[in-house]
């Protein structure tokens, strides 16, 4: 069986510091690639130099939910031209985080990623996060 972690934050204080260690204990488990989540656009090049160096890491360039109104001026042609890398295989994150977001503001936040992502050729990593306390509604 073929394990990838499909939602890893590399760059993460606590993680970061020990990169290549948290890489290589969960190579040892029979974890065999690592999709490393960017969730703003400050994080985009280090996390596309973690998916250079190592070969079983890829990248994806986008903004959380909760991150978006701190980017105004990103708009979906920053996106295309961060996401033309061959180490990086997808848009996100992006979408609806109804966890700590009310739905309104969760869905205007995350649309233009959304709709950008839905293009052909383009692939997305979709926050679709609920939480029944907070929003009355499933996960």
């Amino acid at each position: 069986m073929r394990l990838i972690d499909s939602h890893c934050h590399l760059n993460y204080e606590g993680l970061v510091e020990r990169q290549a260690e948290v890489l290589e204990n969960a190579r040892e488990r029979g974890v065999s690639g690592f999709l490393n989540i960017s969730t703003r656009k400050s994080e985009w090049d280090q996390i596309v130099a973690v998916a250079e160096r190592e070969p079983d890491v890829w990248a994806t360039v986008g903004v959380h939910p909760h991150e978006a109104d701190a980017h105004p001026e990103l708009g979906a042609a920053a996106l295309v031209e961060a996401a033309d890398h061959a180490r990086v295989i997808a848009i996100g994150e992006c979408g609806l985080d109804y966890y700590y977001a009310s739905r309104r503001m969760s869905t205007r936040r995350g649309k233009p990623a959304c709709r950008l992502s839905c293009t052909p050729a383009r692939r997305s990593r979709i926050r679709p996060r609920s939480s029944r306390k907070r929003s009355g509604k499933g996960a």
